[in-house]
Formats: C-alpha cells, structure tokens, sequence
C-alpha cells in the first residue's frame, strides 16, 4: 500500500468560486479519497450521491473508474476531475472516513470540506519511518509464526521483512517503479533465501521466500475487483482484475524465476507442508502481526485494541470454520462475520467511521494463508501444480466478495433491530 502523493497544487484553491463550481469538486475529491481507501467504485457512489444531496446538488452525473473521478454538471456542462493514484495510510484512512461523513451530513461548508480532504495526502505520518520499518518486519515475523515455522526461519523473516520495508519506505521510486516494487522485492528475497537455503540447509525456504512480501500481494484489488463486477459496475471491475491477476503472476514469475537461477530445485526446497513450531505460536504470530500493521500503516493509538480484538476473533472463527469447511468458504465466512464486528466496535467505541480501519488488517490475515498463495512452490516441486494455486484463489477470492456484500446487506437491518447505544 503505498503512500498516496501529494494533490495537484496547481489546482483551483477551494476557496474561490461559487458553492455551484465548488461542490462538484469538492465531490470528485470525495470519490478520489475513497478510492485511495480501497472503496469499491460501486461503494464510493453511494456515498457521493449521498453528499451531493445534502448539498442540494441535484444536476450532477457521476462516473467514477478505478483511476478517475468525474462529476459533471447537466445545466451547465461544468466537469471536474481528479486522478486517482496511490492509497491511504490507516491514519489516512480515518481521517477521509471523518471528513466523508462529515460531508455526507451537509454541516461543513463545502470549501472547507474540499480544503481538509486535500490536506489528508500530506497529512503527517502518524509514527517515525525507522518505527514504520520495524512494524513491517513484525508483519513479516507474524506472518511467519501464522505458518507454524521454525524459530530460525523465523527470525530471518524479521529481518527480510525490515529489509523490506526499508525498501519501501526509504526507496522513494518513482511512479512507474513503484508498480514493479513487489516483483522486485519477491525476486530479492527469494534469491537470498534460495541462496541460504541450498548452502544451510535452512527448513520451509519456499515459505519463507515469499514471507516478507505477502503485505503486497494484491488481495484487496482482487476482492474489490470481483464486488464492482458483482455490482455491475464491469469497466472497473474488470480492469481492476486485470491488474491484480497480472500483478500476482508477475510476483509468481518473480519467484520462479529466481530459484530457478539460484539452482534450488526440488532436492533443495523442503515440503511446504512442513509444520515445526508449536500451535502457540500460531496466535502469538496474530498479535505480534496486528502491531506490526498497526506500525507500519499509522493506525490511530486508540484503535489498537479494537484492532487486535478483531484478529483474535477472526482467526478463532478461520479455524472453527476450516474444520466443517473448505478454506476458501471458511475465508468467505470468516470476512463476513469480522466486517459485521468491526462495524459493531465501530459503534459501540465512539471513535467515529473507522470500521475500514478495523477490518483491513484481518483481510490481509486471511488472504495469504487461505488463498495458498505459498504455494508457488509448485513451479520447483514436482508434486505442486499452479492450476490448483488459481483455482483456490479464485474461489477464495469469490467467496471473500460474497462475504463482504453479504455482511453489508445483513448489518443494516441488525443495526435496526439492535440499535447504537
């Protein structure tokens, strides 16, 4: 998830101009912050339309595409754009969910709302790059310990992980590099670790290749991808699942390509079924990942403890599930029941419209470990086959979807009968 850049600040000052020329920028802005919040466009609608009517904007014509947001005026043939690039930090995140709801409620004048929303790319990390860089290698550890494995590996994976996100973070590429960062980090890691693994005979090398970059690894697309298709919504939907599919074959390439230059074939790779640790490492991996994501993404402090109580729940629920279920349904339950408590913790914390901020760290624990994504392997082991590999994302990554919009149809009417309290 990469920073969001910096707005245009060659554009208009919100300031200036009629509330009419004001409010349908101020409503592609809106769209643009909620994309970068990874909203699905058929998502992102809704919430426009519902703050062009607070504000009497009824002439509007909205079209919003994965990397573009557009409002036009009907009477006067008015058009205002905004390009959609890069995403939101969790700090980021809450904030734009604060400011959309505060603009959904039409008690903020326009400008200023247009005014907060461009301050929010340049909004000021929450925590220091060097404590940002050590929360991505506790990702990594706690992805490591979510695997069962070794207390070697699983220290290496801390260490690629930091290395990772030194990369990240202190690497500032360009644009055009930036979407070749997870296939260039996948093929470093995994050629050191195909190196040690082949020299020291280290256990799960393949897992543990792929480990430190599991973070990037485009779920979030995939998912929203498959809900703007479900919502009819087909030139977002399907360019969006174009990227992402191409993103995670290149990943996939990125790997196979390196083990096959280091020389690790299948006599130096050890079966990824392997399972050495034991089963309490499984949960201390949740924690120790839900504080490194909180590190690294900037969650607000006082979200920690929601946060981190929505893990533990999910993954009790993942392993209660997986023992009736297939994971890819066992996922799809999973995300549906996590998104419902983290839009009840919502709530019954009074910390305003944070649930995304809730639910995103569970969806990137379940994504890797129930897709298989580790299975990569299967390209350098003779017993592996990708096809399975695609055949379990793809249904994972369905049954997530379905989760999602199952979970958004149901909480309305829970929250009905319950009430906020």
């Amino acid at each position: 998830m990469a920073d969001a850049p910096p707005p245009d600040q060659s554009a208009d000052d919100p300031t200036s101009g009629s509330e009419q020329e004001i409010v349908p920028t101020m409503l592609a802005e809106i769209a643009t912050a909620l994309g970068r919040c990874t909203y699905p466009v058929s998502q992102s609608r809704v919430l426009v339309e519902k703050a062009a009517d607070a504000y009497g904007y009824k002439s509007g014509v909205i079209a919003l595409l994965p990397t573009l947001s557009i409002v036009g005026n009907r009477q006067t043939g008015g058009i205002a754009m905004q390009e959609l690039t890069g995403s939101y930090r969790f700090d980021q995140i809450a904030s734009a969910q604060a400011e959309v709801a505060v603009a959904c409620s039409g008690t903020k004048p326009p400008e200023d709302v247009l005014r907060s929303l461009r301050a929010i790319p340049n909004q000021t990390p929450l925590f220091p790059t060097w404590l940002r860089i050590l929360g991505y290698g506790a990702t990594a550890l706690g992805f490591a310990c979510l695997f069962q494995m070794t207390f070697q590996s699983l220290a290496i994976a801390g260490i690629l992980g930091i290395l990772v996100g030194v990369a990240l973070l202190w690497g500032n590429p360009g644009r055009q590099v930036s979407a070749l960062m997870p296939v260039v980090l996948t093929f470093a890691s995994a050629v050191v670790v195909s190196v040690v693994a082949v020299w020291a005979n280290i256990p799960d090398p393949a897992r543990l290749a792929v480990i430190p970059v599991l973070a990037l690894i485009p779920g979030a697309a995939l998912a929203t991808s498959v809900i703007e298709l479900f919502s009819g919504d087909m030139t977002a939907g399907s360019s969006r699942l174009i990227y992402a599919i191409m993103l995670l074959l290149s990943i996939t390439f990125a790997f196979t390509l390196a083990v096959q230059l280091v020389g690790a074939g299948e006599n130096g790779l050890t079966d990824v079924t392997a399972q050495t640790a034991p089963p309490w490492v499984v949960w201390l991996g949740v924690v120790i990942f839900g504080l490194g994501y909180s590190l690294f993404y900037c969650t607000p402090l006082n979200l920690w403890i929601p946060t981190l109580t929505l893990l533990v729940f999910s993954h009790l629920v993942l392993n209660l599930c997986q023992t009736v279920m297939t994971p890819p349904l066992s996922a799809g339950v999973t995300i549906a029941l996590a998104l419902i408590v983290a839009w009840v913790l919502n709530d019954r914390t009074g910390t305003g419209p944070v649930s995304l901020v809730l639910f995103l760290p569970t969806f990137w624990m379940i994504v890797p470990g129930s897709t298989g994504f580790v299975a990569l392997t299967g390209v350098v082991e003779k017993n592996q086959d990708l096809s399975d590999l695609g055949l379990q994302v793809a249904l994972t990554v369905v049954s997530m979807s379905v989760g999602i919009m199952i979970a958004s149809l149901i909480y309305p009417h829970l929250q009905k009968r319950v009430g906020r309290h």
